[in-house]
């Protein structure tokens, strides 16, 4: 069966971790550790995407990362393919180097952006490493000045617009551990050998909601049989147009998005979602009883995987 395609829409922030096949060290060395940044660099430069955080571990790998244009898929095809391809002929080996599939949440930027560069920093705390955050493979060193691969900035205006008083509130930020620090979703596979959980960036436990937008347009397409490219855009054609309008208000209930990611997401303006959210909006007789009929499957859809 077909994999089904990740969902992309330019400004989507991702949480990526990659393994080594079968959970191999395949960065235990220095050199691994710095050929896979230069990879990284190097397609950084090519797909012009933004990069917020990294750790590097010794059998995995994780990336913060905004795309652009360039799809997360082609972006990671890429540097999984270079590395591998060096990687094998650095050790006269063959097949592969990672798994066959890396790990990649969509995460909402507005809400999860500093939770998640935390958690990035602090693996080595975590695994009880002796180094912590002083790790030398990890991105928070470029946070406390002269940022080489990592695009700090954002980030760190968020915390305050003056410089100085931003790194201040980092250092802070980044200090404070505790259980409570990190609520992203449910540990799926607990420490072991110094490898930290993987975290579904928007729970349903956290948000209050059992969806996530991937699922949202996943059951949007089953149900209409229109495929996400026709409903993404500004197609003008009545039932594409009134589905799109109705994934509007899907969007906005079910998830924490705001109304400028939602336009993102679906490569529209600003205004669309916005005038289909004001309460006064003028609703055809298809649109209220097609978004009734998707509200019920949603419902069964999220009992389901609940």
């Amino acid at each position: 069966m077909a994999r089904k395609q990740r969902i992309h829409y330019p400004g989507a922030l991702y949480h990526v971790i990659t393994r080594g096949n079968n959970r191999e060290y395949i960065f235990r060395q220095r050199a691994e550790k710095q050929e896979y940044l230069k990879v990284i660099k190097q397609y950084k430069a090519k797909y012009d995407f933004l990069l917020y955080a990294y750790c590097i571990m010794d059998n995995h790998a994780h990336m913060l990362l905004e795309v652009a244009d360039t799809p997360l898929n082609k972006i990671m095809q890429g540097i999984q393919q270079v590395f591998t391809f060096r990687y094998n002929k650095r050790f006269s080996r063959t097949g592969h180097v990672f798994e066959q599939r890396y790990s990649a949440k969509l995460c909402n930027k507005d809400e999860y952006l500093w939770q998640l560069i935390k958690y990035i920093h602090q693996n080595p705390v975590r695994a009880d490493m002796e180094e912590g955050l002083s790790y030398e493979w990890s991105s928070h060193k470029e946070y406390l000045g002269g940022s080489i691969l990592t695009d700090t900035s954002f980030p760190l205006s968020i915390l305050d617009e003056n410089g100085e008083k931003a790194l201040k509130e980092y250092r802070v930020l980044i200090q404070a551990v505790g259980d409570n620090d990190l609520q992203l979703g449910e540990k799926v596979s607990g420490i072991k050998d110094g490898e930290l959980f993987m975290v579904d960036c928007i729970s349903s436990s956290q948000r209050g909601k059992k969806l996530s937008p991937e699922e949202i347009i996943e059951v949007v397409v089953a149900f209409s049989g229109i495929a996400w490219l026709e409903i993404y855009g500004n197609n003008k054609s009545r039932p594409v147009s009134d589905l799109r309008k109705i994934m509007i208000l899907l969007l906005k209930k079910y998830t924490h998005l705001s109304h400028t990611e939602i336009a993102q997401m679906m490569g529209i303006g600003l205004s669309a979602v916005s005038n289909v959210l004001q309460p006064r909006y003028k609703k055809s007789l298809y649109f209220v009883s097609t978004l009734e009929e998707l509200e019920k499957v949603l419902k069964a859809f999220g009992e389901v995987k609940a």
